[in-house]
């Protein structure tokens, strides 16, 4: 039996990671040994039968070969398999994840309230396309404008997510993820333009005084919008962790502008938290997300605990975590993926890398290049992708979303993207940031590169690009009108939910 993996080894150089490499039942045994006879059978049917049940039998001890297996098994260099990740028994497979060609098109010049911050944010028309050129390219954490100015996508290295049968249809384990439809995506422009509309205006709203602080999301929101649609779209049922930067996140669940606008503002009526917490935090159970704190990494055990009851209750539900790459520094997410990767558990860490913790670059962060190859060490599946790239990160999203609820337990995607503001409104990036930098990241503006990819595809207009753009203004204006015309809440039930009350 085959499937795919990930594998460390060490040599002269330093950590190499490898892309792939063929992993037998044996070595799955001895590194997952709660897999279950159905997990494996997952693993290794072309055609999934049935949903895996739950894998709560008794676990036996965890096989580990002699130092005299593990030499001789060194040593047999020509049968390519390992009982270790990091013995170095032959050249592993290497491969380069796909990214979807964008076609394109012609520049958009205009976003709906760029005067406000006095920047123009027109977009490049520039082409990616990935070439499978059978090798791991290295990825060095750029923006990868080089490439795109090659016409190639920046190559991300990465465990695949769903194992290659011998035909080699990559996606055969875990049965294909729907695809997204022009419809699809036609609804993710929407969302994202009224999730760009609002995040500058809010932004604007806290240079003028009136809203406390603004974290924003622009860059983010191919990576949140695809993530959401493949939870959607492929699990059968679904709850989110999300973080402060997650505007899209909340907006795709369905809180709505006017909701956003009562928390940035503070105002009577903010459904999350009463006006009592940060933007953006509080509960919605009703539309399927809890963000309780700001402070970072806390929310991932929380995730986690989610995931762990539910899979008590027997409900096949898909938890999503998201949190941006300085957080993944907590210790509180090192003891997540932890836990629920030894209880196998049906969560997708969503990691939103805009190669930034505040002002501290990735390279003062972690010696490694890219997060997802921490996912190895956890024994679960890692993923790197564009996360500019709505349809790549849909569909790395889909096959981690489609593991989860399939039993293969957890797993990490992260998505590179892009940070054009401050870490937040009360940060001053010009300090560590050259603005050169951030000019050359817009090129990859996640709204510019799906105005184009729809334009190509004949399924919008200038006309109707237009249209859609004015109703995001309007229903903004409108929701901004109404918040401010809210009253603060009064100070009669300051205490409220704060200490227990009699019943």
């Amino acid at each position: 039996m085959l499937i795919e993996g990930a594998r460390f080894r060490y040599g002269a150089a330093g950590l190499v990671w490898d892309n792939r490499r063929a992993m037998d039942e044996r070595e799955l045994q001895a590194r997952r040994p709660d897999a279950s006879a159905d997990a494996l059978a997952l693993m290794e049917e072309p055609a999934l039968a049935e949903a895996l049940g739950s894998a709560d039998s008794p676990r036996p001890p965890s096989p580990r070969p002699s130092p005299t297996e593990r030499e001789r098994e060194a040593g047999e260099a020509s049968t390519g398999t390992t009982e270790a990740p990091a013995e170095a028994a032959g050249e592993a497979s290497a491969g380069m994840m796909e990214a979807p060609a964008e076609a394109a098109g012609e520049a958009s010049t205009g976003t709906t309230e760029a005067e406000a911050a006095g920047e123009d944010t027109a977009y490049a028309g520039t082409t990616e396309a990935a070439e499978a050129t059978g090798e791991v390219s290295a990825y060095a954490g750029t923006t990868g404008q080089e490439e795109e100015a090659a016409g190639e996508a920046p190559a991300y290295a990465g465990t695949t997510l769903a194992p290659e049968d011998p035909e080699g249809d990559a996606d055969a384990g875990f049965g294909a993820a729907d695809e997204l439809t022009l419809e699809d995506l036609l609804d993710i422009y929407a969302t994202m333009l009224l999730t760009r509309t609002l995040d500058e205006r809010v932004w604007a709203m806290n240079r003028q005084g009136k809203a406390a602080i603004v974290a924003s999301s622009q860059g983010h929101e191919a990576a949140q919008l695809a993530s959401v649609w493949a939870l959607r779209k492929n699990a059968p049922d679904f709850f989110c962790f999300p973080y402060y930067r997650d505007l899209a996140v909340t907006t795709a669940l369905g809180l709505t502008p006017l909701e956003s606008l009562l928390g940035f503002l503070a105002k009577e009526g903010e459904p999350l938290s009463g006006a009592r917490q940060f933007p953006q935090h509080g509960a919605a159970p009703q539309l399927r997300f809890i963000n309780h704190s700001n402070v970072i990494g806390t929310h991932a055990p929380q995730a986690v605990g989610w995931a762990l009851g539910v899979k008590m209750r027997g409900e096949n539900t898909v938890t999503g975590c998201f949190f941006g790459d300085g957080t993944t520094s907590q210790g509180d997410v090192h003891e997540a993926m932890n836990f629920a990767s030894i209880h196998k558990l049906a969560v997708v860490f969503f990691v939103e890398n805009n190669k930034y913790a505040i002002s501290v670059p990735m390279s003062r962060q972690m010696a490694i290049g890219r997060y997802a190859e921490r996912a190895a060490g956890y024994a679960m599946p890692g993923v790197t992708v564009d996360g500019t790239d709505v349809r790549a990160a849909y569909q790395a999203a889909s096959d981690a979303v489609r593991l989860a609820a399939m039993g293969g337990g957890p797993s990490v995607v992260e998505f590179d993207v892009e940070r054009y503001l401050p870490h937040t409104s009360d940060d001053d990036d010009t300090v560590y940031r050259d603005r050169a930098e951030i000019e050359e990241a817009r090129k990859r503006d996640p709204l510019g590169k799906l105005q184009r990819l729809l334009t190509a595809a004949g399924a919008l207009t200038e006309e109707r690009d237009a249209e859609m753009r004015r109703s995001a203004r309007a229903e903004v204006d409108a929701a901004t009108d109404t918040a401010e015309a809210a009253p603060f809440p009064g100070a009669g039930d300051l205490l409220r939910h704060v200490t227990a009350e009699a019943r």
